[in-house]
Protein backbone atom coordinates (compact mmCIF):
# COMPACT_ATOMS: atom_id res chain seq x y z
CA UNK A 1 0.00 0.00 0.00
CA UNK A 2 1.25 3.46 -0.43
CA UNK A 3 3.64 5.29 1.98
CA UNK A 4 5.59 7.53 0.93
CA UNK A 5 4.32 11.63 1.63
CA UNK A 6 1.79 13.31 -0.26
CA UNK A 7 1.88 16.90 -2.00
CA UNK A 8 2.15 19.72 0.80
CA UNK A 9 0.17 22.74 0.22
CA UNK A 10 1.84 25.63 -0.52
CA UNK A 11 0.74 29.57 -0.35
CA UNK A 12 -0.24 29.78 -3.49
CA UNK A 13 -3.05 27.01 -3.52
CA UNK A 14 -6.69 27.74 -3.79
CA UNK A 15 -9.23 26.16 -1.61
CA UNK A 16 -10.80 23.12 -3.44
CA UNK A 17 -14.46 22.27 -3.65
CA UNK A 18 -14.50 18.41 -4.20
CA UNK A 19 -17.80 16.50 -5.75
CA UNK A 20 -17.55 12.52 -5.08
CA UNK A 21 -19.86 10.70 -6.73
CA UNK A 22 -20.06 7.15 -5.12
CA UNK A 23 -19.01 5.97 -1.77
CA UNK A 24 -18.52 2.14 -2.76
CA UNK A 25 -14.84 0.41 -2.50
CA UNK A 26 -13.00 2.95 -4.25
CA UNK A 27 -15.47 6.22 -3.63
CA UNK A 28 -14.54 5.39 0.30
CA UNK A 29 -10.94 4.57 -0.60
CA UNK A 30 -11.08 8.47 -2.41
CA UNK A 31 -12.77 9.75 0.97
CA UNK A 32 -9.99 8.64 3.43
CA UNK A 33 -7.47 10.23 0.83
CA UNK A 34 -8.69 13.17 0.45
CA UNK A 35 -9.73 14.12 4.09
CA UNK A 36 -5.88 13.04 5.07
CA UNK A 37 -4.18 14.95 2.90
CA UNK A 38 -2.53 18.10 3.65
CA UNK A 39 -3.54 20.06 0.36
CA UNK A 40 -7.22 19.75 1.96
CA UNK A 41 -6.69 19.85 5.61
CA UNK A 42 -4.12 22.51 5.43
CA UNK A 43 -5.86 25.03 2.95
CA UNK A 44 -8.96 26.75 4.28
CA UNK A 45 -12.20 26.82 2.72
CA UNK A 46 -11.67 23.53 1.02
CA UNK A 47 -14.99 21.33 1.51
CA UNK A 48 -15.71 17.51 0.37
CA UNK A 49 -19.48 16.80 -0.68
CA UNK A 50 -20.49 12.90 -1.27
CA UNK A 51 -23.23 12.50 -3.51
CA UNK A 52 -25.01 9.09 -2.47
CA UNK A 53 -27.79 7.78 -3.48
CA UNK A 54 -31.17 9.41 -1.61
CA UNK A 55 -32.05 6.05 -0.29
CA UNK A 56 -28.60 5.41 1.58
CA UNK A 57 -29.61 9.00 3.01
CA UNK A 58 -33.36 8.40 4.03
CA UNK A 59 -33.12 4.85 5.21
CA UNK A 60 -29.53 3.63 5.80
CA UNK A 61 -28.78 0.32 6.62
CA UNK A 62 -26.90 0.29 10.21
CA UNK A 63 -22.90 -0.21 7.90
CA UNK A 64 -24.33 3.02 5.62
CA UNK A 65 -25.30 4.55 8.51
CA UNK A 66 -22.02 4.07 10.59
CA UNK A 67 -19.70 5.43 7.56
CA UNK A 68 -21.99 8.51 7.04
CA UNK A 69 -21.73 8.91 10.80
CA UNK A 70 -17.69 8.69 10.61
CA UNK A 71 -17.52 11.27 7.48
CA UNK A 72 -19.57 13.74 8.86
CA UNK A 73 -17.02 13.99 11.92
CA UNK A 74 -15.21 15.61 9.43
CA UNK A 75 -16.65 19.85 9.07
CA UNK A 76 -15.16 19.66 5.66
CA UNK A 77 -17.59 16.72 4.51
CA UNK A 78 -21.12 17.17 3.71
CA UNK A 79 -23.29 14.55 2.04
CA UNK A 80 -25.77 14.94 -0.63
CA UNK A 81 -28.49 13.22 -2.14
CA UNK A 82 -28.43 12.21 -5.82
CA UNK A 83 -29.73 9.94 -8.09
CA UNK A 84 -27.31 10.45 -11.11
CA UNK A 85 -29.02 8.17 -13.22
CA UNK A 86 -32.22 9.44 -12.79
CA UNK A 87 -31.12 13.00 -13.06
CA UNK A 88 -32.20 14.81 -16.60
CA UNK A 89 -28.95 16.37 -17.83
CA UNK A 90 -29.99 20.26 -17.42
CA UNK A 91 -30.96 19.49 -13.44
CA UNK A 92 -27.67 17.69 -13.41
CA UNK A 93 -25.84 20.60 -14.72
CA UNK A 94 -27.45 23.41 -12.36
CA UNK A 95 -26.66 21.76 -9.64
CA UNK A 96 -23.08 21.34 -10.66
CA UNK A 97 -22.99 25.21 -11.56
CA UNK A 98 -24.83 26.57 -8.54
CA UNK A 99 -23.00 24.11 -5.89
CA UNK A 100 -19.69 26.16 -7.63
CA UNK A 101 -17.69 22.85 -6.86
CA UNK A 102 -14.10 22.88 -8.75
CA UNK A 103 -13.85 19.05 -8.84
CA UNK A 104 -16.15 16.33 -9.34
CA UNK A 105 -14.50 12.95 -9.14
CA UNK A 106 -16.81 10.00 -10.32
CA UNK A 107 -16.43 6.74 -8.22
CA UNK A 108 -19.87 5.54 -9.53
CA UNK A 109 -19.00 1.82 -10.92
CA UNK A 110 -18.95 0.21 -13.33
CA UNK A 111 -22.50 -1.07 -13.25
CA UNK A 112 -24.07 2.27 -14.29
CA UNK A 113 -26.68 2.27 -17.32
CA UNK A 114 -25.94 3.41 -20.57
CA UNK A 115 -25.56 6.94 -20.78
CA UNK A 116 -24.70 7.47 -17.50
CA UNK A 117 -21.02 8.62 -18.33
CA UNK A 118 -21.96 10.53 -20.98
CA UNK A 119 -24.26 12.59 -19.27
CA UNK A 120 -22.17 13.39 -16.51
CA UNK A 121 -19.36 14.44 -18.37
CA UNK A 122 -21.30 16.81 -20.31
CA UNK A 123 -23.42 18.07 -17.32
CA UNK A 124 -19.19 19.09 -16.08
CA UNK A 125 -18.72 20.85 -19.09
CA UNK A 126 -21.73 22.76 -19.21
CA UNK A 127 -21.72 23.60 -15.38
CA UNK A 128 -17.73 25.00 -16.25
CA UNK A 129 -16.56 22.70 -13.66
CA UNK A 130 -12.38 23.19 -12.90
CA UNK A 131 -11.51 19.83 -13.10
CA UNK A 132 -13.05 16.51 -13.75
CA UNK A 133 -12.09 13.13 -13.31
CA UNK A 134 -14.36 10.86 -14.97
CA UNK A 135 -15.07 6.73 -14.34
CA UNK A 136 -12.19 5.93 -16.50
CA UNK A 137 -10.79 3.78 -13.68
CA UNK A 138 -9.93 0.67 -15.24
CA UNK A 139 -7.95 -0.15 -19.21
CA UNK A 140 -6.43 1.44 -21.67
CA UNK A 141 -9.47 2.23 -23.85
CA UNK A 142 -7.22 4.29 -26.39
CA UNK A 143 -5.86 0.94 -27.54
CA UNK A 144 -8.67 -1.42 -26.76
CA UNK A 145 -11.34 1.00 -28.71
CA UNK A 146 -14.89 1.38 -28.83
CA UNK A 147 -16.14 -2.12 -30.77
CA UNK A 148 -14.15 -4.77 -28.50
CA UNK A 149 -16.24 -7.06 -25.73
CA UNK A 150 -19.46 -5.88 -28.35
CA UNK A 151 -18.85 -2.17 -27.86
CA UNK A 152 -18.05 -2.98 -23.98
CA UNK A 153 -16.07 0.58 -23.74
CA UNK A 154 -18.06 2.46 -26.64
CA UNK A 155 -19.23 4.95 -24.06
CA UNK A 156 -15.61 5.13 -22.06
CA UNK A 157 -14.01 5.96 -25.58
CA UNK A 158 -16.90 8.74 -25.71
CA UNK A 159 -16.78 10.33 -23.05
CA UNK A 160 -12.34 10.64 -23.64
CA UNK A 161 -13.48 11.78 -27.37
CA UNK A 162 -16.05 14.22 -25.63
CA UNK A 163 -13.52 15.99 -23.53
CA UNK A 164 -10.40 15.97 -25.67
CA UNK A 165 -12.93 18.20 -28.20
CA UNK A 166 -13.43 21.07 -25.19
CA UNK A 167 -10.54 22.40 -23.32
CA UNK A 168 -12.29 24.72 -20.80
CA UNK A 169 -12.38 21.81 -18.17
CA UNK A 170 -9.01 20.32 -17.02
CA UNK A 171 -9.45 16.74 -16.62
CA UNK A 172 -7.35 13.45 -15.96
CA UNK A 173 -8.32 10.03 -16.69
CA UNK A 174 -6.98 7.25 -14.61
CA UNK A 175 -5.84 3.91 -15.91
CA UNK A 176 -5.26 1.54 -13.16
CA UNK A 177 -6.36 -1.96 -14.46
CA UNK A 178 -7.96 -4.31 -13.13
CA UNK A 179 -9.20 -3.28 -9.23
CA UNK A 180 -6.97 -6.02 -7.42
CA UNK A 181 -10.29 -7.39 -5.38
CA UNK A 182 -12.33 -7.98 -8.49
CA UNK A 183 -9.43 -10.40 -9.81
CA UNK A 184 -10.54 -12.53 -6.82
CA UNK A 185 -14.43 -12.42 -6.89
CA UNK A 186 -15.47 -15.80 -7.03
CA UNK A 187 -18.05 -14.58 -9.96
CA UNK A 188 -15.77 -13.81 -12.39
CA UNK A 189 -14.26 -17.03 -11.67
CA UNK A 190 -10.59 -16.52 -12.67
CA UNK A 191 -9.41 -17.24 -9.03
CA UNK A 192 -12.05 -19.62 -7.59
CA UNK A 193 -11.77 -21.31 -3.95
CA UNK A 194 -12.91 -25.42 -4.15
CA UNK A 195 -13.80 -27.82 -1.83
CA UNK A 196 -10.83 -30.48 -1.46
CA UNK A 197 -11.60 -33.55 -3.72
CA UNK A 198 -12.18 -35.97 -1.03
CA UNK A 199 -14.28 -33.66 1.30
CA UNK A 200 -11.62 -33.48 3.56
CA UNK A 201 -8.21 -32.07 4.10
CA UNK A 202 -7.73 -28.60 2.95
CA UNK A 203 -9.33 -26.09 0.36
CA UNK A 204 -8.04 -25.98 -3.27
CA UNK A 205 -7.72 -22.69 -5.43
CA UNK A 206 -8.70 -23.09 -9.22
CA UNK A 207 -7.07 -20.78 -11.59
CA UNK A 208 -8.48 -19.89 -14.92
CA UNK A 209 -6.61 -17.61 -17.27
CA UNK A 210 -8.53 -15.71 -19.44
CA UNK A 211 -6.51 -15.79 -23.12
CA UNK A 212 -3.89 -17.93 -21.85
CA UNK A 213 -1.46 -18.01 -19.00
CA UNK A 214 0.81 -15.97 -20.49
CA UNK A 215 -1.63 -13.09 -20.66
CA UNK A 216 -0.50 -10.12 -19.05
CA UNK A 217 -2.96 -7.97 -16.50
CA UNK A 218 -2.29 -5.09 -14.59
CA UNK A 219 -3.66 -5.09 -10.96
CA UNK A 220 -4.00 -2.21 -7.85
CA UNK A 221 -5.81 -1.89 -4.91
CA UNK A 222 -8.49 0.51 -4.16
CA UNK A 223 -6.72 2.35 -1.19
CA UNK A 224 -3.75 2.83 -3.63
CA UNK A 225 -6.16 4.23 -6.36
CA UNK A 226 -7.69 6.20 -3.96
CA UNK A 227 -4.68 7.24 -3.11
CA UNK A 228 -3.40 8.54 -6.41
CA UNK A 229 -6.96 10.10 -7.20
CA UNK A 230 -6.59 12.20 -4.53
CA UNK A 231 -3.12 13.53 -4.88
CA UNK A 232 -4.09 14.54 -9.04
CA UNK A 233 -7.21 15.96 -7.90
CA UNK A 234 -5.63 18.18 -5.17
CA UNK A 235 -2.73 19.00 -7.27
CA UNK A 236 -4.49 19.55 -9.93
CA UNK A 237 -7.58 21.45 -8.37
CA UNK A 238 -5.82 23.59 -6.77
CA UNK A 239 -2.53 25.04 -8.52
CA UNK A 240 -2.35 26.59 -11.82
CA UNK A 241 0.33 24.66 -13.14
CA UNK A 242 0.04 21.20 -11.28
CA UNK A 243 2.78 18.61 -11.84
CA UNK A 244 2.29 16.76 -15.68
CA UNK A 245 5.55 15.30 -15.65
CA UNK A 246 4.47 11.81 -14.61
CA UNK A 247 1.62 11.68 -17.60
CA UNK A 248 2.81 9.44 -20.89
CA UNK A 249 0.84 8.54 -24.08
CA UNK A 250 -1.60 10.74 -24.14
CA UNK A 251 -1.45 13.89 -21.22
CA UNK A 252 -4.28 13.31 -20.16
CA UNK A 253 -4.20 9.65 -19.10
CA UNK A 254 -2.47 8.31 -16.46
CA UNK A 255 -1.57 5.29 -15.48
CA UNK A 256 -0.57 3.68 -12.06
CA UNK A 257 -0.38 -0.35 -11.39
CA UNK A 258 -0.37 -1.83 -8.32
CA UNK A 259 1.36 -5.13 -9.98
CA UNK A 260 1.89 -6.43 -13.38
CA UNK A 261 2.16 -10.64 -14.15
CA UNK A 262 0.89 -12.98 -16.36
CA UNK A 263 -1.77 -15.44 -15.00
CA UNK A 264 0.92 -18.29 -14.75
CA UNK A 265 2.91 -16.03 -12.18
CA UNK A 266 -0.53 -15.36 -10.51
CA UNK A 267 -1.25 -19.45 -10.03
CA UNK A 268 2.86 -19.33 -9.00
CA UNK A 269 2.22 -16.53 -6.37
CA UNK A 270 -1.02 -17.89 -5.01
CA UNK A 271 0.69 -21.31 -4.21
CA UNK A 272 3.52 -19.54 -2.57
CA UNK A 273 1.58 -17.27 -0.61
CA UNK A 274 -1.04 -19.45 0.82
CA UNK A 275 0.21 -23.32 0.34
CA UNK A 276 -2.58 -24.66 -0.86
CA UNK A 277 -2.77 -26.61 -3.90
CA UNK A 278 -3.77 -24.77 -7.33
CA UNK A 279 -5.64 -26.59 -9.92
CA UNK A 280 -4.48 -24.82 -13.40
CA UNK A 281 -7.41 -24.90 -15.78
CA UNK A 282 -6.50 -23.65 -19.35
CA UNK A 283 -10.00 -24.05 -20.29
CA UNK A 284 -10.53 -20.59 -21.17
CA UNK A 285 -9.26 -19.86 -24.01
CA UNK A 286 -9.51 -16.55 -26.48
CA UNK A 287 -11.78 -18.69 -28.78
CA UNK A 288 -13.84 -20.60 -25.96
CA UNK A 289 -14.62 -16.66 -24.45
CA UNK A 290 -15.71 -14.94 -27.85
CA UNK A 291 -17.72 -18.32 -28.75
CA UNK A 292 -19.21 -17.66 -24.73
CA UNK A 293 -20.09 -13.85 -25.61
CA UNK A 294 -21.40 -14.57 -28.99
CA UNK A 295 -23.82 -16.88 -27.61
CA UNK A 296 -24.61 -14.85 -24.56
CA UNK A 297 -23.89 -11.52 -25.85
CA UNK A 298 -26.38 -9.59 -23.21
CA UNK A 299 -24.01 -11.23 -20.53
CA UNK A 300 -21.30 -8.71 -19.39
CA UNK A 301 -19.26 -10.69 -17.60
CA UNK A 302 -18.05 -12.72 -21.01
CA UNK A 303 -17.14 -9.92 -22.96
CA UNK A 304 -15.41 -8.59 -19.71
CA UNK A 305 -13.63 -11.82 -20.01
CA UNK A 306 -13.44 -12.06 -23.47
CA UNK A 307 -11.64 -8.66 -23.62
CA UNK A 308 -9.25 -9.30 -21.34
CA UNK A 309 -8.59 -12.30 -22.30
CA UNK A 310 -7.15 -10.45 -25.70
CA UNK A 311 -4.35 -8.95 -23.36
CA UNK A 312 -4.78 -5.65 -25.25
CA UNK A 313 -4.76 -2.61 -22.99
CA UNK A 314 -5.24 -4.93 -20.13
CA UNK A 315 -1.65 -4.07 -19.04
CA UNK A 316 1.40 -1.97 -18.51
CA UNK A 317 4.72 -2.13 -17.16
CA UNK A 318 4.98 -0.38 -13.64
CA UNK A 319 7.92 0.99 -14.67
CA UNK A 320 7.20 4.43 -15.54
CA UNK A 321 3.67 4.85 -14.00
CA UNK A 322 2.85 7.55 -11.64
CA UNK A 323 3.24 5.61 -8.48
CA UNK A 324 6.29 4.12 -10.11
CA UNK A 325 7.73 8.07 -10.50
CA UNK A 326 6.35 9.45 -7.47
CA UNK A 327 8.03 6.66 -5.17
CA UNK A 328 4.72 5.47 -3.89
CA UNK A 329 5.29 2.28 -2.39
CA UNK A 330 1.35 0.23 -3.80
CA UNK A 331 0.94 -2.57 -2.23
CA UNK A 332 1.09 -6.06 -4.40
CA UNK A 333 -0.85 -9.07 -5.49
CA UNK A 334 0.93 -11.27 -2.20
CA UNK A 335 0.78 -9.01 0.28
CA UNK A 336 -3.11 -8.24 -0.52
CA UNK A 337 -3.72 -12.19 -0.39
CA UNK A 338 -2.03 -11.87 3.14
CA UNK A 339 -3.95 -8.92 4.57
CA UNK A 340 -7.41 -9.52 2.87
CA UNK A 341 -7.69 -13.18 1.46
CA UNK A 342 -5.78 -16.01 3.22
Amino acid sequence: MASSSPSSASSTDRPNKILLLGAGELGQAIISSIVEHPIFTDIKGSTLTIALRPSSLENPTDAQKALQTSWLIKPQISLHGLDLEATPLASLTEFLATSNFTTVIHAGGMTSIEGTYTKLARAVLDAKVGLYLPWQFGLDYDVIGPAAGHGLFAEQCGVRVLLREQTRTKYKIISCGMFMSFLFEQAWGVVVKEPPEDGQGRERIRVRPVGGWETPLTVTTAEDIGRATAEIALTAGTRDKPDDSHVAVHRDVVFIAGQTVTYSELADLLASVTGKEVIKDGSWTVGYLSAKMDEDPGNKLWRYRTVFGQGIGTAWPVEGTLNDDKKWAFEGIGEWLRRCWT
